[in-house]
């Protein structure tokens, strides 16, 4: 789009571009065309989500050559789309080497989504006033100080690392721009859908939300899989598999999470629905994360099964009970060239029934129904009281 405007003044120019995108990754540029030449006036500006499509926030930006005065026509560029821009609004750029500004701190620097960050700006001009400061997120304005203390609540709403800035304008316009400081943002864990009953069963796929490294981790970021059960997976890979959703292409040390609640305490086996299409024995381990500790449960292992698109069950005890409660637990791949469909925990049946070693055996026992029975006997006898079987 072409724009014909009159420039006042010679000199360089800085920009405000309000816009609106539910997604991060649009760019636009500006330019001036004549008849034998092209001139770029600003960089690439790639847009950041700003909370959706009509949610419009301000992105601050600085030509990168000045403006002669006259009659110009400058050219909106979009270079990628899937954003809106409603307007722009050019003021003369002056910078002043006699101010100073930092973002002097950001307490705390690592925070969750949700929770709050107290940013802190410091401005100073040995040769005029502080008539505002500017804070910027990525690019995006998220407030306008204008009397100290230069001091900023910030809730930062996606998770991921932001570039924070500040801008100090003095009483004559002139102006200065802070070096960036990072805030590092990490996601908030919830469950998928809701905690997951033990005894019961946990789909692999309905691992909880929270993002990389919080409540998941995959090698890479590539989605490999073909499956498109949630879109909050981040490369870690979803497939077709057993009449529903699996996690697949696993490498070993890739590992997800589930929060569960267990509802009778005690021992507990599994029953693991996996596939395996190589011709090496793949594996997982069963996990209860508590804070930094990581307690392996159990270690499921199986050979392969005929292909990936073939399922079967692998049975085993965990090692450990689980106490009742809310609690963590996590799969983690171990050596890979598993798929996993889901894990069935079931509290362990206790049969009250011994087997004896043969070197324990002894002649009296007694049969079920009451008979005396020889050492030759094989199967359930009643010895000093307890229910015993004799191999």
């Amino acid at each position: 789009m072409e724009y014909t405007v009159d420039v006042k003044e010679d000199g360089v120019y800085s920009f405000d571009a309000e816009v609106a995108s539910s997604k991060a990754g649009g760019v636009f540029h500006l330019a001036e065309y004549s008849l034998d030449n092209l001139d770029y006036l600003s960089e690439f500006v790639e847009v950041p989500k700003t909370g959706g499509t009509n949610v419009i926030q301000t992105m601050h930006g600085k030509l990168q050559m000045p403006l002669t005065a006259g009659r110009h026509t400058i050219c909106l560029c979009i270079d990628k789309g899937g954003f809106y821009i409603d307007k722009l609004t050019f003021s003369r750029y002056e910078e002043d080497k006699n101010i100073t500004v930092t973002v002097s701190s950001l307490k705390p620097a690592t925070v969750t989504v949700g929770d709050s960050t107290l940013i802190t700006v410091t401005p100073k001009s040995t040769t005029s006033t502080i008539a505002s400061v500017n804070i910027y997120a990525n690019n995006l304005l998220i407030g306008t100080l204008t009397e100290a203390p230069y001091t900023l609540v910030f809730y930062p709403a996606e998770k991921g690392s932001y570039s924070i800035t500040a801008i100090a304008t003095d009483a004559e316009g002139k102006e200065k721009t802070s070096a960036a400081k990072t805030l590092k943002v990490n996601g908030k864990r919830t469950p998928y859908k809701s905690v997951i009953a033990i005894p019961g069963v946990i789909e692999a796929e309905n691992f909880d939300k929270g993002g990389e490294g919080l409540s998941f981790h995959d090698s890479d970021s590539n989605d490999e899989g073909d499956a498109k059960y949630r879109t909050d997976n981040e490369g870690l890979d979803l497939v077709k598999g057993n009449k529903g959703t699996a996690i697949g292409y696993t490498a070993n040390g890739e590992w997800t999470e589930y929060s569960v609640n267990v509802t009778e305490p005690g021992e507990y086996t599994y029953e693991a629905t996996v596939s395996n299409g190589s011709s090496s024995t793949g594996g997982f381990t069963i996990n209860l994360v508590k804070g930094t500790s990581v307690t392996q449960l159990a270690k499921v292992s199986f050979s392969g099964s005929g292909g990936w698109d073939t399922y079967k069950v692998v049975k085993g005890n965990l090692t450990k009970s689980l106490a009742e409660g809310e609690q963590i637990l996590r799969f983690t791949i171990n050596p890979g060239n598993c798929n996993i469909d889901k894990v069935e925990l079931k509290p362990k049946v206790d049969t009250g029934i011994e087997t004896l070693a043969a070197e324990d055996q002894q002649t009296d026992s007694y049969s079920l129904s009451g008979q005396k029975v020889g050492a030759n006997y094989r199967g359930i006898v009643i010895k000093n009281g307890r229910k015993i079987l004799k191999k």
